[in-house]
């Protein structure tokens, strides 16, 4: 589940106004310098605004605070004065809390945003223990320091209303044939425990 953004076009084509009694006068020179003016105080200024601002994956600071003040998210973490979030985790807490506020938070919706905020490589997904108590979330690999940061000072990952959340880090991949090497049919193909915790789980 990735965000649908519209590819937006910000050119502005002047030069198709010239008309073949016009061609090569005065009148084409001004256009054409009028051309390139809108070429650098136009098209070049939205197109940033919407790599700066308007995109949360490219969004610099000043974007990132903006989106923060819709979100409703705060970059200052309270218990930890000095710590400051780089930009790459500004991103990333803005994206989480964007998609906590749109998914339904079901099992195959929470892992096509890991999918789309983590990759394929990072191995991460969410699974269901079918009794409403709370999502695990899963990680193949420990999670970066930047990451794990985000994880235990912010509730942003999506989950129903009063369902809590758990971590597990994998150690080494586990045995099975279900779509995450655990389980087949639901039985419980697990080849040891392999698990363990390296931050606080949110419940």
């Amino acid at each position: 589940m990735a965000e649908t953004i519209p590819e937006i076009n910000n050119s502005v084509n002047l030069l198709r106004n010239i008309i073949w009694q016009t061609d090569g006068s005065n009148i084409q020179t001004l256009i054409e310098k009028k051309q390139d003016w809108y070429n650098q105080a136009h098209e070049h200024f939205w197109n940033n605004w919407f790599r700066d601002v308007f995109d949360i994956r490219t969004a610099n600071d000043f974007g990132l605070n903006i989106w923060a003040r819709i979100l409703g998210i705060s970059f200052t973490i309270q218990d930890c004065p000095n710590l400051s979030l780089t930009t790459k985790q500004k991103r990333l807490v803005c994206r989480l809390r964007y998609y906590q506020l749109i998914t339904r938070s079901t099992i195959p919706e929470i892992n096509g945003i890991l999918k789309d905020l983590f990759g394929e490589e990072n191995g991460a997904y969410a699974l269901d223990p079918n009794d409403m108590s709370y999502i695990m979330y899963v990680f193949e690999e420990q999670p970066s320091d930047d990451l794990s940061v985000i994880l235990a000072k912010y509730d942003l990952l999506p989950r129903p209303a009063t369902v809590g959340i758990k971590f597990r880090v994998l150690e080494y991949e586990p045995f099975g044939f279900g779509p995450y090497n655990m389980n087949f049919n639901n039985a419980p193909f697990w080849w040891g425990d392999g698990l363990h915790y390296d931050f606080k789980c949110l419940e």
